[in-house]
This record gives C-alpha cells, structure tokens and sequence, in this order.
C-alpha cells in the first residue's frame, strides 16, 4: 500500500477513542523503538529525487482506531544535505495535512541530526507528530497521526522518547 494512500486513510478514518500501549520494542535496520502493538512490516518503492534513482522503503506501521504509528528508514542520496532533507521532508508533511506547524525545532539524538514538528490537519481535527532522523546514511521517519489525543497521548510520548540508534 503506498504511504500517501495509507496516510490518506488514517486521517480519513480518524476517531475518539482510547489506545492501549503493549510495548513491543523493535528493531528497524539500526533504530530500536518501542510501539504501541505489533507491527505490520511493508516495504515500498519509492520514486528518486531530481533523477535518482528509486529508493526501498522499509516501513513499520501500526494502526489504532484513532490514529497510526508509521515509522519508515531508506537509504539516502551520496552527497545528501541531511539538514536541506529534513525541512523538504518537513514541508511536504505541512502540505499534505494543510495545515500550519504548532511545533518545529532541529535535535540530535546519539550524534545524529532531526527534525521534530507538529503539523495540523484542520479538515479532520488531527494532527501529525513526526521525528525524522538522519543516521549513517539513511533517512528515520517516526511518526504518529491522527487525533490530539492520540498523538499526545502518555503511550505516544513514551514510543519517541524510546527511540535509539544502534552503535557500531
């Protein structure tokens, strides 16, 4: 399923209800995160950039009745300004929802450079909450979406702050 359609029906689909946490933690590639359920695993191409070449994308999704966690690694273009990547990734994310940024800020987890952001999706009264990390030449996306109470809720929180990196 392609992650535009995906994103498209979760924030189609989004209610009022609760979520429950059963920390399941995973490795994806060398991100460790701990998620809400068992994911399901997909993997996707995903069409190049300015004339690269396409890209695996190597996808965790787990779906709640209000909202979804998706979390995707691809590896990244030679040469690749991560700092440039991660406000493209970041807009495209704004433009997809239509909404306005609440929250926007650059980190460093382990060393490597992010982007953490809160974007509004006013046709559905969610939201998107999304950490994209750039690690050892690929590109993390961890993010939650659908309604306030979902994003923000305890569980949520506790799934970005759990994020780490395998060491070499």
């Amino acid at each position: 399923m392609k992650i535009k359609t995906l994103l498209t029906m979760t924030v189609l689909s989004l209610t009022v209800t609760g979520i429950t946490f059963a920390e399941v933690k995973v490795q994806h590639a060398e991100l460790t995160i701990t998620l809400p359920a068992e994911p399901t695993r997909e993997t996707e191409t995903i069409e190049g950039q300015n004339g690269a070449e396409p890209k695996l994308q190597h996808q965790l999704i787990v779906n709640q009745p209000n909202g979804s966690i998706i979390v995707w690694y691809q590896d990244a273009d030679v040469g690749t300004n991560s700092q440039q990547a991660l406000v493209v990734a970041r807009d495209a994310i704004v433009k997809v929802a239509g909404g306005t940024l609440s929250e926007d800020k650059e980190f460093q987890i382990e060393g490597h450079p992010g982007r953490y952001f809160i974007v509004s999706i006013p046709q559905k009264k969610g939201e998107f909450r999304v950490a994209y990390v750039y690690a050892n030449g690929r590109f993390y996306q961890i993010l939650a979406v659908g309604t306030p109470d979902f994003t923000r809720s305890e569980s949520t929180n506790e799934m970005f702050k759990s994020v780490s990196f395998k060491t070499e």
